[in-house]
């Protein structure tokens, strides 16, 4: 439900007295956009095949000759056998030697040459090392951290073994493409097979990528946009699609660097042929390349053969033989002769969907808790929003250029502050008056809004936290993004005599190992910030609060997945302050109302942004919304225009969600294997 009404099956019944408070949202179930099971698929079932002698295709043994060449079939399989086992012997007589590999060892003498031992020792080296059956990466992963699912290490398994390393990983969303390319990642430098990976994604995904293997796989990327982040020749690198694709600077260097392995994330930004973008990821050499989207086709079944065109060059043939063979006339998402363009996919695609794999995370419910802030709250607000709204007006011209724009920054930061808590802004007042950044004349008013900031007596948000505490029983994970509010935050609760415990990015290891110790044995509430949230997991808590909102929807799913996450065995909640009048209300209803964040299944948020096409963040596009609309005095109207582009991109990302179902049909269902 997106209204307001509350929902009497979703609303838990710890909570029955917050109905007229709580805004409930429904979450989407299922696999399927419209919650159906996923449908069953034509012609998953094996049968048998036999390969063409001459151009290696693989065809029914109903055929009579090949579909790709037109060479006819032998008539038997016993006849094709006797041509490839009993025909007659080489003319030139070659014949093999077989020499057990540790007689060869054993050879010793003037005539074993250095460069003849060392190849020798290494051919023994790699005759240990055992096959990919077995993955090398799952004893080197870091268990804090990675967990590990059956139908992770069959796609790693299947990628290397039976399709040498060159594979679309198309799973569902959620189901954990990253880690399948963490794995063939790991496992290929562990046998030497790679030394140098280039790993491209969005934009915004490069923290995101960047964590996910610091944390998990042990692989310490660098992220590369300038030509001087190449200078020590860096193994491990990561960028975005714009630096790739870039005329100048670093892009034309990442281009023409010779790279072991290549991973593309959200590889259906490469759907265009004639793109700059599909050329320049083309131009990238490498031996192995992993191409990872959930939906690699949009609008035409062309686009998936562009994609290919860049993991396996010729296996689909030229865009006017696709076309005719493999594409419906009438609609170019539909394709024909789908039997044989089945076979040729599964020889590079891979796609997991959740009916088929063992991933089951329990329900999650949202609601957002509406507070009012008290008079002398509100007076404040009011007084220091119409300052940053004029401070913002009389720099709204001077552009993004050095000091004026540092001004402007603070100016946002001051206004999200004042979002939090009466300590934070307090604290962001102070700093900004003590600074260089302003006349002194507005330094000393800054500072008199400090003071007043430091006598407010009532804090609703505060008072808000102990109403969720007294109404749903259980452990709670506050997250806050200002320190201030947290320490302030911590005390409070102290005092009414709740045990929380401060987490932040100014807590050594061994501190946050103790602050979670107390958390998940004594203390009830755990209050973090951003920082100190990296890496967090915390199943056992099942309850999450967005005390503060940050302005990257990325950030707010991260905080939802540190307790709805494999492992959680109880109905996950989550609650979210909105204050009413602020722009943090505003951009709550954005996430809420527009972008869906808090109801959409997991992972879908970052692939709705992708939709808005646009190389810049959700946060840079928002903050140039609010400074756009602060400065001509119509903020509503350009907040409203933001929220019309985010409901575009949803609808947009609706669209392509309809061609995962003519995907389904192309791939058949994997056979599930132990890890």
């Amino acid at each position: 439900m997106q209204g307001a009404e509350p929902a009497p099956s979703s609303r838990p019944s710890a909570v029955p007295e917050a109905a007229a408070r709580f805004e409930w949202l429904q979450v989407e179930e299922g696999a399927t956009a419209a919650g159906q099971p996923a449908p069953e698929h034509e012609g998953a079932e094996a049968e048998e095949a036999q390969r063409c002698s001459t151009c290696g295709w693989l065809d029914s043994v109903a055929e009579a000759e090949c579909f790709r060449c037109g060479t006819a079939y032998p008539r038997s399989f016993a006849e094709q056998d006797a041509q490839l086992v009993f025909g007659p012997p080489p003319a030139d007589g070659v014949s093999v030697e077989l020499t057990p590999s540790a007689t060869l060892l054993e050879r010793s003498g003037t005539n074993a040459a250095p460069a003849d031992w060392l190849l020798r020792h290494r051919s023994a080296e790699q005759s240990l090392i055992p096959g990919f059956n077995e993955l090398l990466a799952l004893g080197e992963v870091n268990l804090e951290s990675f967990h590990r699912y059956a139908h992770q290490s069959a796609v790693a398994k299947k990628a290397l073994r039976d399709m040498g390393g060159a594979t679309l990983l198309a799973d569902e969303t959620g189901l954990g493409k990253t880690i399948e390319a963490g794995l063939v990642t790991k496992e290929l430098l562990l046998r030497g097979l790679a030394r140098r990976v280039l790993v491209i994604v969005p934009a915004s995904l490069l923290s995101q990528w960047r964590g996910e293997m610091r944390d998990k796989f042990r692989l310490e990327f660098k992220v590369v946009r300038v030509p001087s982040d190449l200078a020590d020749e860096p193994p491990l690198v990561l960028c975005s699609y714009a630096t790739i694709r870039g005329k100048k600077g670093v892009g034309p260097m990442l281009r023409e660097r010779e790279v072991d392995l290549l991973i593309c994330d959200e590889a259906h930004h490469l759907k265009n042929r004639g793109t700059q973008q599909h050329r320049a990821v083309s131009r990238v050499r490498k031996k192995y390349v992993l191409l990872l989207s959930a939906t690699p086709f949009h609008n035409k079944l062309l686009e998936l053969k562009n994609l290919l065109d860049i993991l396996k060059p010729g296996l689909l043939g030229s865009t006017r033989a696709f076309n005719r063979q493999y594409v419906d006339e009438k609609d170019p998402r539909q394709p024909r002769n789908l039997h044989h363009l089945r076979g040729l996919l599964g020889e590079v695609m891979i796609r997991n969907r959740r009916g088929e794999v063992s991933v089951k995370l329990p329900p999650r419910r949202a609601a957002i808790c509406h507070v009012e802030l008290s008079e002398d709250e509100q007076a404040f607000y009011d007084d220091l929003t119409e300052f940053v709204t004029g401070e913002v007006r009389e720099r709204a011209a001077e552009g993004e250029r050095g000091q004026r724009f540092a001004t402007v920054l603070a100016l946002i930061n001051l206004q999200r502050s004042l979002c939090s808590s009466p300590h934070a802004v307090a604290g962001s007042l102070g700093r900004l008056a003590s600074s260089d950044l302003l006349p002194m004349d507005i330094a000393e008013r800054l500072g008199g809004m400090a003071e007043r900031a430091r006598g407010l007596t009532r804090w609703r948000k505060a008072e808000a936290v102990e109403e969720i505490l007294e109404q749903a029983p259980g452990k709670l994970v506050v997250f806050c993004e200002f320190l201030a509010t947290i320490r302030e935050l911590v005390a409070r609760l102290k005092a009414k005599g709740i045990q929380a415990v401060p987490y932040h990015g100014q807590l050594s290891s061994q501190e946050k190992t103790r602050a979670l110790e107390r958390f998940r044995d004594e203390a009830r509430v755990l209050i973090a910030s951003r920082a100190g949230a990296e890496g967090l997991n915390i199943q056992f808590c099942s309850q999450v609060l967005n005390f503060d909102l940050p302005w990257n929807p990325m950030i707010v799913e991260q905080r939802i997945g540190r307790v709805h996450r494999l492992g959680q065995t109880k109905t996950v909640t989550v609650f979210n302050l909105s204050v009413k009048g602020t722009i943090e209300a505003r951009v709550l209803e954005l996430l809420t109302h527009k972008l869906r964040l808090f109801t959409a299944v997991l992972g879908e948020v970052d692939l709705i942004l992708g939709a808005l096409h646009s190389e810049r963040s959700f946060e840079d596009l928002l903050r140039d919304a609010w400074l756009k609309g602060v400065a001509d005095g119509r903020l509503d109207e350009a907040l409203d225009r933001f929220g019309e582009e985010l409901e575009k991109a949803r609808e947009t990302y609706d669209d392509i969600k309809q061609s995962e179902t003519l995907l389904d049909r192309l791939v058949p269902k994997q056979r599930q294997e132990q890890p």
